[in-house]
């Protein structure tokens, strides 16, 4: 017979009732998970032409600067960025994907106008004290 001492440590269950090789989330992932879908639900709103809150403001740039601070640190923050700014990207692809001719050519203009007269600047308001991270 084998004993529990023979067995994978992996396979082992702590007395939590879970595998040694999964822990649970802890207070500090959960707040980054938090923050981070703050920071998400916000920029995707700006593409989705929802306005950004003046009070929010300053919660979005404190979800940064402790995202930026994290452990994770900038590679993570930088990687999660590029992922929203992207599906924002497809948010305003959407309304003109299947249009043509001059109705397309309208399109174009009223998001290209949206995009650098209201999504950019918001951005900017958001990130601007971490300007020095590589986001646009």
């Amino acid at each position: 017979m084998s004993s529990a001492s023979s067995l994978p440590r992996q396979g082992r269950s702590n007395e939590s009732g879970c595998s040694d090789g999964q822990a649970f989330p802890t207070r500090n992932q959960r707040a980054t998970d938090d923050n981070w879908k703050s920071i998400q639900t916000a920029v995707v709103g700006l593409y989705q032409r929802k306005k950004l809150e003046t009070h929010k403001l300053s919660n979005l740039r404190k979800n940064i600067k402790s995202l930026h601070d994290s452990k994770a640190g900038t590679f993570m923050f930088d990687f999660n960025l590029r992922q929203v700014l992207t599906r924002g990207s497809v948010i305003l692809r959407e309304k003109i994907r299947v249009l043509k001719g001059v109705e397309l050519l309208l399109s174009l203009a009223e998001t290209w106008t949206y995009l650098y007269c209201q999504v950019l600047p918001n951005l900017q308001a958001i990130f601007f004290p971490y300007k020095e991270m590589t986001v646009f």
